[in-house]
């Protein structure tokens, strides 16, 4: 494949664009739940939100430690209410 994510056929000529799997394509491979597949989803949309912001960035291509709090807390912010929903249910 060339760096555009066409395919090739045999003749080695492009085709038509390959397609881009989206987050919840590929988790819906996994044995999880539709929550667990939203809540997943959200939580890598945001690192890619804050992937694309350089001002977010380390010079090793890391998140720097203002951006991975920020990560930690969003996960905290889309799990906790699930793991509420859970307790809830026990009592």
């Amino acid at each position: 494949m060339s760096g555009n994510d066409s395919e090739v056929n045999g003749a080695g000529t492009e085709t038509t664009p390959k397609k881009a799997s989206s987050v919840i394509d590929v988790l819906s491979g996994f044995d999880l739940t539709i929550k667990d597949i939203q809540n997943a989803s959200q939580v890598l949309d945001f690192v890619q939100y804050l992937l694309d912001d350089d001002a977010n960035m380390t010079k090793s291509f890391g998140l720097n430690k203002a951006s991975r709090d920020q990560l930690e807390a969003r996960i905290k912010e889309v799990f906790e209410g699930r793991l509420a929903l859970e307790v809830d249910n026990l009592d």
